[in-house]
Formats: structure tokens, sequence, C-alpha cells
């Protein structure tokens, strides 16, 4: 996980050659793929799903992958999920879907994606709100442009407002330790090879 959130490829495929598990969770159920998004490491990205990590799994507040990357990740990397199949009107435990958190961060380039891929422009979630009410309420104007002009509709009077849905936490990488990985597998590597030669030398 510290490898995905930190975009360090090469060890990321290292692990994964180790036959590391991609859907090992921490705080929140969140995984290596969700940190990835949410740290904007595309390429992190396209190496976990090409490794097979669940695209569809969610945190604890229900929120899938697509729905991270609507709020925090790159809009290639929503493109990147659309295209592996990520459901695209998932809902979390407010029901919300990942075109109403795109709105919500105020993602016009994510809205644009999702819409031209066949989200719902009016779903709503629990609270009666839809992504463009969302995009209003948190003075996204150039989302609430794009979204008027797909054909959302208006509403001229809101739902009561809401508690404020608390977004995907952005996770906080662990202090990077005082040497890299590199150098503590080269010297794993050898105090292995050491073990090794002391192992010869009692077996002779």
């Amino acid at each position: 996980m510290y490898a995905a959130h930190r975009g360090e490829n090469y060890f990321v495929e290292a692990l994964l050659d180790a036959k590391a598990n991609t859907e090992v969770t921490r705080k929140n159920d969140t995984t290596a793929l969700m940190l990835a998004v949410s740290a904007g490491k595309d390429f992190v990205v396209g190496t976990l799903v090409g490794a097979g990590a669940n695209i569809d799994a969610r945190d604890n507040e229900g929120r899938n992958v697509l729905m991270w990357t609507a709020y925090w990740g790159e809009n290639d990397t929503v493109k990147t999920l659309l295209g592996k199949g990520a459901e695209i009107e998932a809902r979390d435990k407010k029901a919300m879907t990942a075109l109403m958190w795109a709105a919500y961060g105020g993602r016009n380039d994510v809205v644009i994606t999702l819409l031209n891929n066949g989200a719902e422009i009016d779903a709503i979630d629990e609270d009666g709100w839809s992504a463009s009410i969302w995009a209003a309420y948190r003075g996204h104007k150039d989302v609430v442009s794009t979204l008027l002009k797909r054909g959302a509709k208006k509403a001229p009077t809101p739902p009561p407002k809401p508690i404020l849905p608390v977004p995907p936490p952005k996770p906080v990488p662990s202090p990077k330790p005082e040497k890299d990985l590199g150098e503590l597998l080269e010297e794993l590597q050898e105090q292995l090879e050491d073990l090794n030669t002391t192992l010869g030398k009692i077996a002779a």
C-alpha cells in the first residue's frame, strides 16, 4: 500500500511478482487501488488493475473505486476504470453515485466523462439531491453549466439541506522510512546470501 500511494511502480510490480495480495485493506477498508487513485498515480492504477485488483471494491462507506476517482483521481483513471467495466451507477451508503461525487468535488472534466459514458444525469441520493443540486450548492458554476447543457432538470426548490457527505479521505502517507525500499531489499538479499553461506559451511 505504501508503494501504491507513493507511486513507486517498480516496487508495486516487484511486490505483485512476489504474489502480494492486492485486496489487503487498511483503515476505512481502503485498498491499494483506492490509495493509488487518490494520489493521482495513474500508472500504478494501471499496474494494479492489470494484476487483477478489484475495481468494484468498496470502503466502509460503500464508496467504490470509481467514486474515489471521481472525487480525487485523474480523469484518465476514470476512463481506465470505465473501460474495465466499473459500475457507473453504483451507489454508496448515502445513495450517491460517481457522478454526484464528481459534481460535489467540482470535477467538471470527470462529470463530462461520466456523462459521455451514460451516467444517469438526474439520479438522486437518499436526500433527493441530484448532481446538479450538489454542484450548485457547492458553488461549482462550470459543473452546473455542463449538467444543464446536457439536459439536467432544474430544481427551483431544492430539498432541505442534508447532512453533508464525507468525501473519501485523502490518505496521509506513512512517514518515509530512513532507507528506501530498494536499499532495504538489497540489505535483505545480502542477509540471505550470508545465511546461505553459513548454512553451506555447516553442511560441509
